[in-house]
């Protein structure tokens, strides 16, 4: 539903700007249906949002390890575009996912592949408090 998408992109955008985040969680995990170009054009919009607001995506482990609907690459394909940096993220549910070296390597590969930055650090102090 592009109503839908286009919710979760404006929700994402406002969450990026509050300066309350340090990181976008699974930013591709919004799993639509719908045509692609709308989709591109969405996390496009997305994209542009976050690196604006200087905060990094988060590839999520779990995802690439179970071989959900995220990372997609078509949504890091921008992310490499306009520049945004990704953290993994690797979601442990269980301790033995606590850091899960064999997808981790996965993760940077595609990364290096699309030619984006990897961090390992976020900035806590710039962010505002409640």
């Amino acid at each position: 539903d592009v109503g839908r998408l286009k919710d979760y992109v404006d929700s994402v955008i406002e969450g990026a700007e509050s300066g309350f985040y340090a990181y976008i969680a699974h930013p591709d995990i919004l799993n639509f249906t719908g045509e692609s170009d709308v989709y591109l054009c969405e996390m496009e919009r997305l994209v542009k949002g976050v690196v604006k607001a200087d905060l990094p995506f988060e590839m999520n482990i779990l995802g690439l390890r179970e071989g959900r609907v995220y990372p997609k690459e078509a949504f890091w394909q921008l992310v490499a575009k306009h520049g945004g940096k990704a953290i993994f993220g690797f979601d442990a549910h269980t301790p033995v996912h606590v850091y899960d070296e064999e997808t981790a390597k996965r993760g940077i590969a595609l990364l290096e592949k699309l030619g984006i930055e990897r961090t390992e650090e976020i900035d806590l102090q710039k962010l505002k408090r409640l």
